[in-house]
């Protein structure tokens, strides 16, 4: 699916919504999803990975695509950085060095994303107690099963001091 392509027509992301798959004919970013390497489309009415759907692009304006896979540190396909053009062409050595970058930089964002989801998870489905405090001993946070340890609702506790929730030496 296209995530961040604020300039490409929403009927075109539509139009090749079926056609995304990852795949050896997928197309560029299929490709290069399959392949785990960057694939560079120069002109995409003639090209043999875009034989089944490459006329939908060129209808609207597109007729290359660059595409380099967003790959973690386990080789886990992330996502795809895909650069379009109106006319054919090949990427530059400069072109590709900035590419490059930007990958990195969706590479960084995207785990960073990933790792905040799943401490999320672990933190909301822990089945101990968890509590976050700021240093004068606020609760900032509380786990649904820290809440159900003292009887309240998770929202419940939120800006209350710990000395009000528990009792003494606790």
């Amino acid at each position: 699916r296209f995530v961040a392509a604020p300039s490409i027509p929403e009927d075109f992301k539509i139009r090749m919504q079926p056609y995304l798959r990852i795949a050896p004919d997928g197309g560029s970013c299929g490709a290069a999803a399959f392949l785990r390497q960057p694939v560079y489309a120069r002109d995409i009415a003639t090209d043999p990975l875009w034989k089944n759907f490459g006329r939908i692009a060129v209808r609207y304006g597109v007729r290359a695509t660059w595409s380099t896979p967003i790959l973690s540190d386990a080789n886990a396909v992330l996502g795809i950085f895909t650069m379009y053009y109106g006319t054919p062409r090949l990427p530059t050595e400069e072109h590709i060095q900035l590419i490059d970058m930007a990958v990195q930089l969706a590479r960084v964002a995207i785990e960073a994303s990933l790792d905040d989801e799943i401490l999320e998870m672990v933190f909301e489905d822990a089945p101990e107690g968890i509590l976050v405090t700021d240093l004068a001993g606020y609760i900032v946070r509380a786990n649904p099963a820290f809440a159900r340890m003292l009887g309240y609702a998770p929202g419940e506790l939120d800006r209350r001091s710990i000395a009000d929730v528990t009792q003494g030496e606790d």
